[in-house]
């Protein structure tokens, strides 16, 4: 009835059948990893997201919460803002490699009625390269897969699959076998390396000057959104306004600012107007405050320490007075 299949066809059948079966193969075998251990270096970074939430649901009545990647951490000070307002603060930063809709899931695991948010994202977390529009950070991928599996896992289907087929075979083949090893063992002591209120402490002079040559190379590396430029709607604008949303909802104030950042000679005139206006675009689309304007966040390469978004030790009260002021200028806590 039906004419024989040609061997073309039947070869075509079979490479599609093949793909197919190796696609879903590699999709199970992404999830399969999951809560395995993650990768060296791992154990202290879960460590410090464990105390941090720990310290932040502690906080008893209204806090002022510090949130972002580790430019806010080695950038603002909740020491000087506790002292200064209000209302007890706490940096409850980590790491831009998290990305942005991790860093405010995290965020909204200890923020209550009543709180205040500062917002404070770099731009490569706010907008990114590639088609990709989700957040797909290798390190991200690996170590939230073995910390906290459950925050991929509940993700609608469509972006679970960019997230598995973004991971590289080696990555996890890693997390397959890292059972094998343990649990990763560390001596943590998270004091070595913050204060009592959340903020890091490591970026003195002294450490700068051992690894000299690298850190002004870090330094002096301009921000390629600066120098490519903002989509019309950035790729982490959807994360921030659900965020957003879930604040208003729960009754938790947010405010925004511009994360400190090198200045540097690539960076023209145009470029600076862009970004600032792309910023306050996305907050103001949620009717939040952006506090502050954009040079006043910008300082010079001596200011900083190991890269163009982390700055010394001795240089963060400068910024964070200069935040103050401008925080006590547009509200009242």
């Amino acid at each position: 009835m039906f004419g024989k299949i040609s061997s073309t066809n039947k070869f075509l059948c079979g490479v599609i059948f093949g793909i197919s079966i190796g696609c879903v193969c590699y999709y199970n075998l992404f999830f399969l990893q999951a809560g395995n251990p993650p990768p060296k270096g791992g154990a202290k970074h879960a460590a410090t997201i464990q105390h941090k939430i720990d310290q932040a649901l502690e906080i008893d009545g209204p806090k002022f919460l510090l949130v972002g990647g580790s430019s806010v951490g080695c950038g603002i000070s909740a020491r000087m803002i506790s002292q200064e307002l209000s209302m007890p603060a706490y940096n409850f930063s980590f790491w831009a490699s998290l990305g942005s809709p991790y860093i405010l899931h995290l965020a909204k695991k200890v923020l209550k009625p009543g709180d205040t948010v500062l917002l404070c994202l770099e731009y490569e977390i706010l907008d990114w390269p590639g088609i990709s529009p989700y957040w797909l950070d290798q390190s991200f991928l690996r170590f939230v897969m073995g910390f906290d599996p459950k925050f991929i896992k509940e993700k609608p289907f469509i972006e679970k699959l960019w997230i598995a087929y973004s991971m590289p075979p080696g990555y996890i083949l890693s997390g397959l076998i890292s059972w094998i090893g343990g649990k990763e063992r560390i001596n943590f002591d998270f004091y070595e390396d913050h204060n009592l209120f959340g903020d890091s402490i490591q970026m003195t002079a002294q450490n700068k000057k051992k690894n000299l040559k690298a850190y002004e190379g870090r330094i002096r590396k301009p921000s390629e959104i600066f120098l490519n430029g903002f989509q019309e709607i950035p790729k982490g604008a959807k994360p921030v306004w659900k965020f957003l949303s879930w604040a208003s909802e729960n009754q938790v104030r947010v405010l925004a600012t511009y994360p400190n950042l090198a200045r540097n000679e690539k960076y023209s005139e145009i470029e600076i107007q862009n970004v600032e206006s792309a910023i306050k675009k996305l907050y103001a689309e949620s009717n939040v405050l952006t506090i502050g304007n954009f040079k006043d966040s910008m300082y010079n390469e001596v200011f900083f320490y190991d890269t163009n978004y982390h700055l010394l030790r001795s240089s963060i009260p400068l910024r964070t007075q200069n935040l103050i002021l401008h925080i006590k200028k547009k509200i009242k806590l």
